[in-house]
């Protein structure tokens, strides 16, 4: 499949760019709105933060027509990195931006709106936890100010990946640990209440470093995620696509890849798709697209409630 078009910039985010200067530069509204057949246009672009270094990893469209925005700040006092959020109007212009962390470093992945009106959080902290990285999970309120926090993990490496909520207020985030794991690194799935008590975490993967990306709650109440599952050697890595009830407990996994090519696929995005007919059966296909990964090829797959492939797309591979 050819791309409609290609852009050349070095590091795309989604909704935004990091530069050189270590500014972070804003692109909205979703230009993808713009007619398929042709470049999207650029309507705006906007920068926030210092001369230190500010990125954003996350970004939504709110319902008054602006944004919010997860990422990580450098505070200029300590030179370490917070979690930060921040909103602007549909304009990019910055409405309010808020800052979360300790003495050590805090990365916020993902953002996710609230039933409340507010936002949730999750990325790692340094700071807070029983030691290592853990998982942090912070939830504000329409304001951006903090209701409460949580973290998961023990000495090893806990990172929360993406965030979701679930119907009954809760939340479940993805990532990757090295606590809760015999293994290097497993996929870390983990359900909160809407309170912030962690109910339960259950870890996924083999003997190699296997991450989570994206978490969804799927219509029959469990929840599916999206990453990637490593191979025996470095760089060899295939998406994989792992579904679970609602207790977290596995009911199927795929994945897909030419496992042993030694090339690097991962899925970073899943969403759940309408009902689909196929074979006289209605089935809920579930969609994973890959980001793009320089010297790789870029896949979008669709498969069945249960794992089945359904039909897969890959787009041209694109030079470093």
């Amino acid at each position: 499949m050819e791309p409609l078009w290609r852009s050349r910039t070095r590091s795309i985010l989604p909704g935004c760019i990091r530069t050189y200067s270590n500014r972070m530069v804003c692109l909205l509204p979703f230009l993808f709105t713009a007619i398929l057949n042709a470049q999207p246009a650029v309507q705006w672009t906007k920068t926030f933060g210092s001369s230190l270094m500010e990125v954003g990893y996350s970004i939504l469209e709110t319902d008054d027509g602006g944004f919010v925005m997860a990422g990580v700040k450098t505070s200029s006092g300590d030179s370490q990195e917070d979690f930060w959020l921040l909103k602007g109007d549909a304009n990019g212009n910055l409405l309010w931006d808020r800052t979360f962390g300790g003495t050590g470093r805090e990365y916020a992945y993902s953002v996710c709106h609230t039933a409340s009106g507010g936002y949730a959080l999750t990325g790692f902290t340094d700071s807070w936890g029983a030691g290592g990285r853990d998982l942090w999970v912070v939830v504000t309120d329409g304001n951006g100010n903090e209701i409460w926090s949580e973290t998961v993990g023990l000495t090893g490496y806990d990172e929360g990946r993406s965030i979701a909520q679930t119907p009954d207020g809760g939340f479940i985030v993805t990532g990757y640990t090295t606590s809760y794991t015999t293994e290097s690194m497993d996929v870390l799935l983990a359900r909160f209440d809407g309170t912030g008590s962690l109910l339960w975490s259950r870890s996924f993967g083999n003997d190699e470093p296997d991450c989570g990306y994206d978490v969804i709650t799927t219509s029959d109440g469990g929840y599916a995620i999206a990453g990637h599952f490593s191979g025996w050697r470095p760089g060899d890595t295939d998406v994989w696509l792992i579904k679970t009830d609602d207790q977290g407990i596995e009911e199927w996994n795929k994945r897909f890849g030419d496992f042993g090519d030694f090339k690097a696929d991962g899925a970073r995005s899943l969403q759940q798709t309408p009902p689909a007919i196929t074979s006289s059966q209605a089935t809920y296909p579930v969609n994973t697209r890959e980001a793009p990964i320089f010297g790789s090829s870029s896949p979008m797959a669709r498969e069945t409630c249960s794992g089945t492939r359904f039909w897969e797309e890959r787009g041209t591979t694109l030079a470093p």
